[in-house]
């Protein structure tokens, strides 16, 4: 992908991994609208197209458990399959960044005990 087609706009907190002593460390870019996504086979699952605004709208299922400490830790539910763990901690901070930005707040996580890596 051409450096033109990209425009970083910022770096995201770093979050730990559970099964790893490996923290990701992410950031928030925009892509051209012409760009096709090439996921790794290996390290994707699936791709899932969802407009933003289906979060904001309470369209995506939105869930978290309480862990150690108080924390919060969130959960979406695609058609696909739940995410979770690091990846859904990078998608709420992305979240809550553009909620920031547009003003928009998301629906509050129905807290589960129910977890999908168990």
């Amino acid at each position: 992908m051409p450096l033109a087609d990209v425009q970083v706009l910022g770096e995201l907190t770093p979050v730990p991994t559970a099964t790893s002593r490996f923290a990701l460390h992410p950031w928030l870019v925009e892509i051209g609208a012409t760009v096709e996504p090439r996921p790794a086979p290996g390290e994707v699952a699936a791709l899932i197209r969802t407009p933003v605004e289906d979060f904001f709208a309470g369209r995506v299922p939105y869930r978290a458990v309480t862990l150690g400490g108080g924390r919060l830790s969130p959960i979406f539910d695609f058609t696909e399959g739940s995410m979770y763990g690091a990846s859904a901690h990078v998608l709420l901070e992305t979240l809550e960044v553009y909620g920031g930005l547009a003003r928009l707040r998301l629906p509050e996580p129905e807290l589960t005990s129910s977890i999908p890596w168990q």
